[in-house]
């Protein structure tokens, strides 16, 4: 179970497709904070049945201070990150649903269509780049319960 599903929280930056709605909002856990960021709803056009697939990068990270929080250089590669990613949604592929950032760990849950087809472009996006200190994980979940359990009781 990745951190987006056992706790709320998030925080992201990049740039989301513009017709998409996006939720900032924070929160605790364990009394640091969170910093979370959901699409307040399905991606526009996208039939979640194409899209079966969860996948969770995880960033941990040295917290830059008391709060859990990642330092600016930190925070600046994870934004670049996100960035990279960007073509993901551009092709189709998989859609970015939520990220959180708290205590140490900063996470990124996408949906994807094809696993294979998805971890080839995220490679292609990421040559080139110092390497990400990220952990990837996958798992099945066709119906976005992740996304929906996240969504609806952060409303």
């Amino acid at each position: 179970m990745s951190l987006l599903t056992s706790i709320l929280g998030l925080f992201g930056c990049g740039k989301p497709i513009a017709e998409d709605q996006w939720t900032v909002a924070t929160g605790d856990d364990n009394g640091k904070p969170m910093i979370v960021r959901f699409r307040s709803d399905i991606p526009r056009g996208v039939d979640i049945k194409q899209y079966p697939h969860l996948m969770a990068i995880a960033w941990k990270y040295e917290p830059a201070n008391e709060g859990g929080m990642p330092s600016n250089a930190d925070n600046n590669r994870m934004v670049l990150l996100e960035e990279l990613l960007d073509s993901l949604e551009t092709k189709r592929i998989a859609f970015l649903t939520v990220a959180v950032t708290c205590n140490g760990v900063k996470e990124w849950q996408w949906y994807s269509r094809d696993q294979e087809e998805t971890m080839k472009v995220l490679n292609s996006a990421l040559s080139g780049q110092s390497p990400f200190p990220i952990e990837i994980s996958q798992q099945e979940d066709s119906a976005w319960s992740a996304y929906f359990r996240f969504r609806n009781s952060a409303k």
